[in-house]
């Protein structure tokens, strides 16, 4: 059931920008995802865990109308709101599309470095739908780590002329 969650998190995280530049701020960004729970055959699933995880924002991925105008394959946005501090969208996705969903809500209130959202994702089959719902809340923590080469890679070789 988490890889519900991972798949659609990129998702969830777009549809935070800021009010006055209509974008997040670029830079790593702390992601806290609570009140998870999963609902199936008349079954609810309640995960009393706080999933907390670092991600980096770039210039790709900090426009949420850029980034929800690109659905996938076979899924539209039925509803696509986003504007003064608030934002609601709403995905639907046909069988075809190869997404681990067929309707996504998510609604939420955003500043340039934090965000908080709810979100609803039903999945399954229509005989045996399955939903999910959870609240994310995140804040930006600063730029995002330089990635280092290994020290074999920038040690010299033997090969390598002084």
């Amino acid at each position: 059931m988490k890889k519900y969650l991972i798949c659609c998190l990129p998702l969830l995280v777009a549809a935070a920008p800021a009010p006055s530049s209509d974008k997040l701020k670029t830079g790593q960004w702390e992601e806290s995802v609570q009140n998870m729970t999963m609902q199936m055959d008349g079954k609810t699933l309640p995960k009393d865990k706080t999933d907390t995880a670092l991600h980096c924002v770039t210039d790709k991925d900090n426009d949420p109308r850029v980034v929800f105008a690109n659905t996938p394959e076979h899924c539209k946005n039925s509803q696509l709101d986003i504007k003064n501090g608030n934002f609601t969208v709403k995905q639907e996705c046909t069988p075809e599309s190869h997404v681990p969903f067929r309707e996504m809500t998510v609604k939420g209130s955003y500043t340039p470095t934090s965000y908080k959202m709810s979100y609803n994702i039903v999945s399954g089959t229509a005989e045996h739908p399955m939903t999910m719902s959870a609240d994310v809340s995140a804040h930006y923590v600063g730029a995002c780590p330089v990635p280092t080469e290994s020290p074999a890679a920038s040690a010299p070789s033997a090969a390598t002329p002084k």
